[in-house]
């Protein structure tokens, strides 16, 4: 395993261990608890139950999308490595404006 492919596991173990922490706020969240952080943690941009479980739904997708991110170019690494055939990864952009070069 190259260095990359290290980087990538710990990348994708490092998203799941968050996402597994994620599930206990959730539950202390819905529970009414105060979501265990300090002052200065990601409770302070939560003002009632409604935002804390909105913020903690944007959190959770980001974490997915680093940890299959990962996950998926780690098998393309592994295939390249064992000589495997690999499609290339898509790059899709989306920014709301409708198709590059459309007027109208």
């Amino acid at each position: 395993m190259g260095a990359m492919e290290e980087l990538l596991t710990e990348k994708a173990i490092a998203a799941a261990w968050r996402l597994q922490r994620l599930t206990k706020i959730e539950c202390a969240i819905f529970d009414g608890e105060d979501v265990l952080y300090s002052s200065r943690g990601p409770q302070d941009a939560f003002d009632g139950a409604g935002e804390q479980l909105h913020t903690l739904m944007r959190y959770e997708a980001s974490l997915e999308r680093i940890f299959y991110r990962a996950l998926h170019e780690l098998q393309r690494l592994q295939g390249i490595r064992l000589g495997q055939p690999v499609i290339a990864p898509i790059a899709i952009e989306l920014n709301g404006d409708g198709p590059r070069g459309s007027e109208g």
